[in-house]
């Protein structure tokens, strides 16, 4: 959220914890779901990041249910915002 607000996006943190999405970002009147993710190891020198929730593969997130993916590859200090259409 922190990152977001310091590139000039509006943010918003829903009250409670039953969406699927961390918070939303707004931009030129557009508003988007965003789901937060981190990896800190690499496995075979990749860094992996789970399109799910914490109920494991099955279930996925949709783009009924979210915009985005930001996930944040922790050793790199690297962000990938992430169209939730290409996982």
């Amino acid at each position: 959220m922190c990152k977001a607000a310091s590139l000039g996006f509006g943010v918003a943190k829903p009250y409670g914890d039953s969406d699927r999405f961390d918070f939303i970002v707004s931009w030129d009147h557009r508003l988007w779901r965003v789901q937060v993710k981190s990896t800190r190891i690499a496995h075979r020198r990749v860094y992996e990041i789970g399109a799910h929730g914490c109920w494991g593969g099955s279930d996925i997130y949709t783009k009924d249910e979210i915009d985005l993916i930001a996930a944040y590859v922790v050793p790199e200090n690297t962000w990938y915002v992430i169209p939730i259409e290409a996982t």
